[in-house]
């Protein structure tokens, strides 16, 4: 293991990038995992490896720091944010509340076409073999659930919370790491629900969904043992 973060492949940008590039890359290595929890982001190396100036580097780093990713504290150098499991557990418990709540504002407003579109996104991911493809569908389907949610503010909470746990939950579903339920039918499941006017339904549907997804992470946690991991938010 390094002691500083290096970005995988080549990854130079023009010297003109601004920050808010140089955020994006970070971000997606961190959620991807390429990233280890607890490492360091050195200024120095990192704009080495993007090929810019340290200025936005830092401007990044700010913005990564405000999402929850990175640590950063006066006179320390940043570093990747890690969790323990019972952050984990309790950022998917509020994730649950959040996300029923935005579907039971959303499903009301739901039309034919809304619910065609989430049919064949459904039928997509059940033909998906690639699981990094799997996942953006993943996040699509449930982002277009609450389309109609009319809440800005808890849509905006429900992504954050989602951004920084999705390098555990990313582990789901990939090799042995696969949850109880099959995901896709636990979708159709919700969509049903929806379908015929059930909003109760589908919002036990969607509980179910993301417990199942909690329950695996837990086990990972479990089987890597580190329910004790020390670096915490």
């Amino acid at each position: 293991m390094t002691n500083s973060a290096s970005v995988p492949g080549d990854r130079r940008l023009h010297r003109r990038t601004t920050s808010d590039t140089v955020a994006d890359e970070l971000r997606s290595a961190i959620l991807r995992g390429d990233f280890e929890d607890g490492m360091e982001l050195n200024q120095v190396d990192l704009a080495r490896e993007f090929g810019v100036s340290r200025v936005p580097i830092r401007e990044a780093l700010r913005q990564l720091k405000a999402e929850g990713l990175i640590s950063s504290e006066p006179h320390m150098r940043a570093a990747v944010v890690g969790h323990t499991l019972e952050r984990v557990i309790e950022i998917l418990e509020l994730r649950i509340l959040l996300e029923t709540y935005l579907l039971s504002r959303s499903a009301t407003r739901m039309t034919k076409g809304d619910f065609a579109e989430l049919r064949a996104m459904c039928d997509k991911m059940g033909r998906t073999r690639s699981h990094e493809d799997w996942l953006v569908l993943n996040t699509a389907f449930h982002d277009r659930l609450y389309d109609h949610a009319d809440a800005p503010v808890a849509r905006d909470l429900a992504h954050q919370l989602t951004m920084r746990v999705q390098r555990y939950t990313r582990m789901v579903r990939s090799g042995r790491n696969k949850r109880s339920g099959d995901p896709n039918a636990e979708h159709v499941a919700i969509l049903d629900a929806l379908e015929r006017g059930d909003v109760s339904a589908a919002r036990q549907e969607l509980e179910r969904h993301i417990q199942h997804t909690a329950a695996r992470v837990k086990q990972i946690f479990v089987d890597r043992g580190e329910q004790a991991k020390a670096t915490t938010a």
